[in-house]
């Protein structure tokens, strides 16, 4: 997956680093959790938000 980082980063295009830096975070956190567990916390999106809320 970081291997492809080369082919998404092009200087000035539409996604910056930290646009690709958010993705490349929530393809590994998104693959990292159990479904069972997103069923019962609220889904990705609740997730995602509570990991960008603590992270900033």
């Amino acid at each position: 997956m970081l291997n492809s980082m080369s082919f998404w980063y092009h200087d000035g295009g539409s996604w910056g680093p930290e646009s690709i830096g958010s993705q490349f975070a929530e393809q590994v956190v998104l693959g990292l959790v159990k479904e069972e567990y997103l069923a019962t916390t609220g889904g990705r999106k609740a997730l995602l938000e509570a990991i960008h809320e603590e992270l900033t």
